[in-house]
């Protein structure tokens, strides 16, 4: 009987039988007692048949107890065992895609894949730039590691085209992590995929045309004009001029009025509530490098773990922001020429859907903050970069500075020193110093990871054709690679 107990389902039914009897025998004693005459006789049959019970069956049925929770415990720690070893193994092939195509490509960090010393020592665009170096004579594309995803640096001025234009439909998923239910913030044009991200493309370009900026552009002048006054009260308290913090209260009051339509006040208060929000969206994160770089590598499973990147302060900041402009807007009629009015328009036929015919119906609160706050975010942190860099190189190189203010002073002239849109559009010089400026600092990279369909077909122009079957490509040099080559 003990030997019958050795295997786990032999366990089972030892176990099962033996409790039955035990519990039988208890309704037995129990029955017994209740048939007798006398309250004394029931204590000593009752204590009499307890006895009988505790006999032998009870040690073989103790001993059964414990040999199925140690075959059980065995099974479990094999089972343990075998699904860490397959994943060990997936992920061994994952970090050896590359290697294993035949790929150029630099031998990933199994934590960070191709990104070793990310904030530490490099930052991101230097080690794309460096591997760019490496790799730009090797072929149409080569290969890298975004953190545990193998992806695609592609390097060919042809494939480049082919990807963005020809055949884009192929490529207009990011493969980025986002989660709209339990992150809503992340559900913006710039992370989701599939027909979402197509029909809020389609919507929201709109807002940039050349019509709804030259709308825009007297906040912009009326917001210079402000930050003139605050660098004048600077210099006559004869204080030092933090230039990346003054352009960065500057954009933040521009993408405030022109985004959402609200006064920031940035330039009158540094520290503004949405100026602080501001800083600490580039600064406050959720998790660590590690759990990030996680969540970026495994995005569906992140997702299916119900995790978020967005710090909670920051998320409830914008829904409050945007709740409240809905509701004034609404209450009290007002419209504005801005990104705020877009989105209330779409807010119109309620949840981003389709009916039958694919027809986009609206937006919904939660997705409308998440466009505000990627509008906000991308706008003014690039902005305040870009303007500080320029104003660095023009202070370090005086011929530029004196070109440039030159071309101002003439153009301003033509147009009864007047600064409108149309004497900015003529300014080519100051579009040369900018757009050389993007290159200078990487701007024009254009990160993003796009999801291949099917197949990667590489130029035919090389005689021959690569197929090589992938999950991600990420073009993130692609344009910043051309404009690099056609530039020097």
């Amino acid at each position: 009987m003990i030997d019958s107990c050795r295997t786990p389902a032999t366990s089972v039914l030892v176990f099962v039988y033996f409790g039955a009897r035990l519990l039988l025998d208890a309704i037995k004693a129990c029955y017994a007692t209740r048939c007798a005459v006398s309250a004394q006789a029931q204590l000593i049959m009752y204590t009499s048949n307890l006895s009988s019970i505790l006999t032998w069956k009870m040690v073989i049925f103790a001993f059964c107890v414990l040999n199925f929770t140690i075959s059980l415990t065995l099974v479990l720690f094999a089972s343990v065992v075998a699904l860490l070893t397959a994943m060990t193994y997936l992920f061994w092939r994952r970090m050896n895609y590359w290697q294993e195509h035949g790929i150029p490509h630099d031998k990933p960090s199994y934590l960070y894949g191709s990104f070793r010393g990310l904030t530490k020592l490099y930052g991101f665009s230097e080690i794309i730039r460096s591997m760019y170096q490496r790799y730009k004579h090797t072929g149409p594309f080569c290969g890298y590691y975004f953190f545990q995803r193998p992806a695609v640096m592609v390097l060919d001025t042809e494939l480049v085209k082919n990807i963005l234009i020809k055949d884009f439909s192929n490529f207009s998923d990011r493969g980025l992590f986002h989660n709209e239910k339990d992150d809503p913030l992340t559900g913006h044009l710039f992370f989701v995929d599939g027909k979402k991200w197509h029909v809020l493309h389609g919507k929201l370009s709109s807002t940039f045309t050349e019509r709804k900026v030259r709308g825009m552009f007297p906040c912009v002048r009326d917001i210079a004009q402000q930050m003139i006054s605050t660098l004048d009260q600077l210099i006559e308290r004869n204080q030092n001029v933090e230039v990346k913090e003054l352009m960065g209260r500057y954009t933040t009051d521009v993408i405030g009025k022109c985004a959402l339509g609200i006064e920031c006040n940035s330039l009158a208060n540094p520290n503004a509530e949405c100026r602080a929000i501001g800083r600490r969206i580039f600064t406050d994160r959720r998790h660590g490098l590690l759990v990030s770089g996680l969540i970026q590598g495994f995005p569906q499973l992140a997702q299916k773990l119900h995790m978020a990147t967005i710090h909670p302060d920051i998320e409830k900041f914008f829904m409050r922001l945007v709740r409240e402009n809905v509701e004034y807007r609404e209450k009290y009629n007002v419209h504005g020429n801005d990104f705020m009015e877009l989105l209330m328009e779409l807010n119109k036929g309620g949840k981003l859907r389709y009916d039958k015919n694919d027809e986009f119906k609206g937006l919904t609160v939660e997705e409308m903050t998440a466009q505000a706050f990627f509008f906000f975010a991308a706008g003014s942190e690039k902005s305040s970069s870009t303007l500080s860099f320029t104003l660095y190189e023009l202070a370090m190189q005086s011929e530029l500075q004196d070109r440039l203010r030159c071309e101002i002073n003439e153009t301003l002239c033509q147009h009864d020193n007047e600064l409108c849109f149309e004497s900015l559009n003529e300014m080519t010089y100051m579009k040369q110093v900018i757009a050389g400026m993007y290159l200078l600092i990487g701007f024009a990279i254009k990160y993003e990871i796009v999801y291949i369909s099917q197949k990667l077909y590489v130029s035919t122009r090389y005689y021959h054709i690569w197929r090589v079957k992938l999950c991600t490509i990420m073009s993130y040099p692609a344009i910043q690679s051309t404009l690099y080559r056609l530039a020097h």
